[in-house]
C-alpha cells in the first residue's frame, strides 16, 4: 500500500477515534423542534422534527474487524469511488424517524454510513430523483465503527458541507458578505460552531463488489 494512503488511512481512524470519545460522554439530549424546511418521501405526514444532540441509547461501538459493508450512492459517483477506493463523509447527520411522531435528527452523529449487503435499504434511501449504486467493501480493521441500529452503522467523523455552503462561507469568513442575510447568518454560525471546511473527510475502502442498485432485484 503507497505510503500516502497509509497516511490517509491512519489519519482517518484517529479523526474518528476522536470524534468517538467525544461523541461518547454525550447522552441522547432533546432540543427544540426544528422547521421541516426540506421532506422526502422519507418524511411522513404529522412528522416533526426534533434536534438532538449526543448519540443514541442504543449506540454500540465495535471496530471494523473483518466485516463486509455496503453504501449506497449516486450512480453517478460510482465511477469516481472506483477510482479512488475512498468515500466521502456524509452531507447529512443520522435520523430516526417514528411514522406520524417524530423525526430525530442527531446533530452530532455526522461521518460514512454503513450498512451491510444482507440488509434491505427499504426506507433508507431516497430513490426518487436519481439512479443509484451500490459498493460492499472493507475498513482498516482497527477504524471505530459506532452501531446506530440493526443494519445501519457510522464511522464517526466530521460532516461533509455542501460545495455551495463552502464558498459562502469561506468568503464571509474572508469578510465577504454573500449580499443574503440568512445566508450570512448561517455562516456566522456554523464558523461559530468551529465548522471546518478546509478538508473533506474521505475514507480509505477496500472494494469487494459494486454495481448499479435494483430496487425490483430485493
Amino acid at each position: 500500500m503507497p505510503c500516502a494512503t497509509l497516511l490517509l488511512e491512519r489519519a482517518v481512524i484517529e479523526s474518528a477515534q476522536d470524534r468517538w470519545e467525544a461523541l461518547k460522554g454525550s447522552p441522547e439530549t432533546r432540543l427544540s423542534p426544528v422547521e421541516n424546511s426540506s421532506r422526502s418521501h422519507l418524511d411522513r405526514p404529522h412528522t416533526q422534527n426534533v434536534s438532538v444532540k449526543g448519540v443514541p441509547k442504543t449506540a454500540v461501538v465495535a471496530p471494523a474487524g473483518a466485516r463486509v459493508f455496503r453504501n449506497y450512492l449516486p450512480a453517478a459517483a460510482l465511477e469516481k469511488t472506483l477510482a479512488t477506493q475512498r468515500l466521502p463523509s456524509a452531507l447529512t447527520p443520522y435520523c430516526q424517524v417514528s411514522p406520524g411522531h417524530e423525526r430525530k435528527i442527531f446533530e452530532n452523529v455526522t461521518g460514512l454510513f454503513l450498512t451491510f449487503p444482507q440488509f434491505s435499504p427499504d426506507g433508507l434511501l431516497d430513490t426518487g430523483y436519481q439512479e443509484m449504486a451500490f459498493v460492499d467493501f472493507q475498513l482498516a480493521p482497527e477504524t471505530p465503527v459506532l452501531q446506530l441500529e440493526p443494519g445501519i452503522s457510522v464511522v464517526p467523523l466530521p460532516k461533509r458541507y455542501p460545495a455551495w455552503i463552502v464558498e459562502k462561507c469561506t468568503a464571509f469568513r474572508s469578510g465577504i458578505s454573500s449580499g443574503d442575510s440568512s445566508i450570512d447568518s448561517m455562516c456566522q454560525t456554523l464558523l461559530e460552531e468551529g465548522a471546518d471546511f478546509t478538508q473533506v473527510a474521505e475514507v480509505p475502502i477496500q472494494i469487494i463488489a459494486s454495481g448499479k442498485y435494483d430496487p425490483a432485484s430485493r
